[in-house]
């Protein structure tokens, strides 16, 4: 799914929200924050790629790509402070709609993408990216279910999630479990054999859903036990 990066304020005052889903928060995501190490390490890969972009650096651009970031979205007035400085990224086309300005990045990036060579070394090495993943891959299934065709290839692969990395996530090919790593120092990721495949990650929220349930069953009592001892006319 593409990713927004949404930017308002002035020349002096940036802010900014990264949209992961075009349907925006669902009920209940507010209590799957990512929290330790890597959450922090993707919030500050963020910031750092905000600052950047906003501060005309060379390469900034590339600093999205581990974020799935594909969008820059700002309203006119923001636009127009920002304007030049992301004007001179390479990277960046583009366009006017009513009310704002779109900035899409030219460089391939996505959910899942998977790495080799000297991309794999380099990630897990915890550095930033200097350009495109080797392969962006197409996914299905929901925000914290991805699912994916894999095709096989020679040499070591990495198949990074751009999520914070968490003992949460699992993943499997063909239902072979794969073994966690951390790309960029923050995000997630697995190894990935040379043969192909059908590519499973899931988000195990522990016992958070039978909280839920719990939750709901004694808010059912609660309301009928209100009902039921409310006053009543003959």
């Amino acid at each position: 799914a593409s990713r927004a990066l949404v930017l308002d304020g002035d020349g002096h005052l940036v802010r900014y929200a990264l949209i992961r889903t075009s349907a925006g928060p669902h009920l209940g995501s507010g209590d799957l924050a990512a929290s330790g190490g890597s959450a922090a390490g993707a919030s500050a890969a963020l910031a750092a790629a905000v600052r950047d972009l906003v501060a005309g650096r060379p390469g900034a651009g590339a600093e999205l790509v581990p974020l799935g970031i594909d969008y820059i979205v700002a309203p006119a007035s923001t636009a127009r402070a920002v304007a030049p400085e992301l004007g001179q990224e390479p990277t960046l086309t583009v366009f006017p709609v009513p009310g704002g300005t779109v900035w899409h990045s030219t460089l391939a990036t996505g959910e899942l993408t998977v790495l080799s060579g000297a991309d794999l070394a380099s990630a897990e090495s915890g550095a930033d990216p200097t350009g495109a993943p080797a392969q962006v891959l197409t996914v299905a299934g929901g925000p914290a279910s991805p699912t994916a065709s894999v095709d096989p290839a020679s040499g070591d692969r990495l198949v990074v999630l751009a999520e914070p990395a968490s003992g949460h996530w699992h993943a499997t090919l063909d239902g072979h479990s794969l073994v966690p790593k951390t790309a960029y120092g923050w995000a997630q990721a697995f190894e990935l054999p040379q043969s192909g495949g059908h590519l499973a990650i899931t988000y195990d929220s522990g016992g958070r859903h039978l909280w839920l349930i719990l939750e709901l069953v004694l808010l059912a009592g609660v309301i009928l036990y209100g009902a039921g001892a409310g006053p009543h006319v003959q």
